[in-house]
């Protein structure tokens, strides 16, 4: 990814400059890493619950009766074999070269529908705009990447810690930037 915007995005001098949205937005890698992270550990994995109306609904061929509290978590679903295969890995491929059309129809990190999440397409934008200028000025490392990242559950899904080290990053010219 790192190659990938050094390719793109010009050398930025001063602190004040960063990518714009229009520059970053397309760029292929960076949207799939963004896209497998959502999947892979998704932000919210419990589903936000649902009443089946009145009369009861069928869905996937089984019948709720009214009044019935449905659910899909979206880590059930992102972790699910059939509809992401290889689910436990981390394979931002599987959103490259025309591959992300067969598991666009299964990838729900903003949820579903007409209560999906209203903000989804700020939080995209500013996704890629942070992740774009972050990567492109720091290295970022695992301080203790034996250590196993312990997650902690609710209706959001947050490390109880994650220890990284911070570097500045040399640009192509050989510099770094001064800050």
């Amino acid at each position: 990814m790192v190659d990938e915007l050094d390719s793109e995005l010009p050398i930025y001098s001063k602190p004040e400059e960063i990518a714009k949205f229009d520059q970053v937005k397309d760029l292929p890698y960076l949207n799939a890493i963004i896209s497998e992270s959502l999947r892979y550990r998704p932000t919210s994995a419990f589903g936000l619950p649902r009443l089946v109306p009145a009369g009861g609904a069928t869905i996937c061929g089984e019948f709720f009766k009214e009044g019935t509290v449905l659910s899909v978590p979206s880590y059930t679903i992102h972790h699910n074999d059939l509809a992401f295969p290889e689910a436990d890995k981390y394979l931002p491929s599987r959103w490259l070269n025309g591959k992300r059309a067969a598991s666009e129809k299964y990838f729900i990190p903003f949820s579903y529908g007409p209560r999906a999440c209203v903000g989804r397409n700020v939080a995209t934008m500013e996704l890629v705009k942070v992740l774009s200028n972050l990567l492109k000025r720091y290295h970022f490392e695992l301080m203790y990447p034996e250590k196993e990242t312990v997650l902690r559950e609710g209706f959001l899904v947050k490390p109880t810690e994650l220890w990284v080290r911070m570097t500045r990053r040399e640009q192509k010219d050989g510099t770094k930037e001064k800050v």
